[in-house]
């Protein structure tokens, strides 16, 4: 449901987003699954923050607090929430906040290894970086992108290619 409402959110279907919010939010919890009541109600503020995004209503920035508060304190939700502070940065830098996006990117969740979507977490740390200033991070997290793809698949070849000429530019030539 969230994941699915999320990819409706990103095409501008919103007519469903109430309900689903409402519905997710009303999660009761018993014993045995109080995680996915955890679940539910963190899904529910991120949504709301999108949604509240999406319609420009004047709640916005508090309902963007809101999901950026949760996911600099509250539990991770285990594989559902590894890409929730790439929404909040997304969020921010719509706003003109760079440097919240910056923080946000900065924000990863481990379980037992390297965090999921880290390529793409480098990748806009390092963009945001270099746009809000911080040529040192913005170096250092595109040398990381470009170890994690030191050998990428077709498809990936141009944004690699891409993140070489950034950091090319950032380093006078020096990769």
């Amino acid at each position: 449901t969230c994941a699915l409402e999320q990819w409706h959110l990103a095409h501008r279907q919103l007519a469903a987003a109430p309900r689903t919010i409402a519905a997710l939010r009303g999660t009761q919890s018993s014993q045995s699954d109080s995680e996915i009541v955890i679940i539910a109600r963190g899904c529910a503020i991120l949504l709301d923050a999108l949604l509240a995004a999406a319609e420009r209503r004047p709640d916005a920035p508090r309902q963007l607090s809101a999901l950026d508060s949760l996911m600099r304190t509250g539990p991770p939700y285990r594989s559902m929430d590894e890409a929730w502070n790439l929404v909040i940065a997304r969020l921010f830098e719509a706003t003109g906040d760079r440097a919240s996006a910056l923080a946000a990117t900065r924000r990863r969740l481990y379980d037992v290894a390297e965090p999921r979507f880290l390529s793409t977490y480098l990748r806009e740390e390092a963009r945001l970086a270099a746009l809000t200033g911080d040529t040192a991070g913005a170096i250092r997290a595109y040398r990381h992108y470009l170890v994690l793809q030191a050998d990428p698949e077709p498809a990936a070849r141009p944004r690699v290619e891409r993140v070489r000429a950034e950091l090319a530019a950032l380093t006078g030539g020096r990769i």
